[in-house]
């Protein structure tokens, strides 16, 4: 889920990287742009598998602190946790999977915010990982799954620069661009 989503946000500015060198070399002719203007506007599904890889995550941490409270073992990222967890108050253990799927729902909705507006709610980020402090798992998911949030918003930021430089050039709109392709 998140390492995939962190993979492909490389794999993006990667590709940012690649556009920006053709551009400063003068490289990518009319029809490049073109197909530029049209990767850059109108195939954004990329910034949908966010939120589909942090409902993954979401799943699978709750399905592992369960089976591993349960004493399934074999879930937890560390032998010791699988030996811990199911020695916790089971009370404790319901408190930790309530706390975890909260704030993963919380980052869920954070990430929708952004796909929808392109903007991160920063305030919102702060308040959801001043709370990871009082949860095992939330704990060692919470700064991972931080950087991927802001490495989105970078990533966008990245997307809507590279159009801004097509635009420069005279280059269709994406909205002209998504029009085309909904008339075909």
């Amino acid at each position: 889920g998140a390492v995939n989503r962190s993979v492909q946000q490389s794999i993006g500015m990667k590709i940012i990287a690649t556009f920006k060198l053709g551009m400063d070399e003068k490289k990518w002719n009319d029809a490049n742009l073109a197909e530029w203007q049209r990767f850059l506007t109108v195939d954004q599904s990329l910034f949908g598998s966010l939120e589909q890889s942090l409902e993954f995550e979401r799943l699978l941490s709750l399905h592992s602190l369960e089976g591993t409270a349960k004493g399934l073992g074999g879930y937890m990222f560390n032998e010791s946790m699988n030996q811990s967890v199911p020695l916790l108050k089971k009370k404790f253990v319901e408190k930790e999977l309530i706390s975890l799927d909260t704030q993963m729902m919380q980052l869920i909705s954070l990430s929708r915010f952004l796909r929808e507006t392109r903007k991160l709610d920063y305030k919102k980020l702060v308040k959801i990982g001043d709370k990871t402090g009082k949860g095992i798992i939330a704990t060692t998911l919470f700064p991972g799954i931080k950087k991927i949030l802001e490495k989105e918003k970078k990533l966008m930021d990245e997307f809507d620069a590279a159009v801004e430089l097509i635009r420069k050039h005279g280059a269709k709109t994406g909205e002209e661009l998504k029009a085309e392709v909904i008339s075909k």
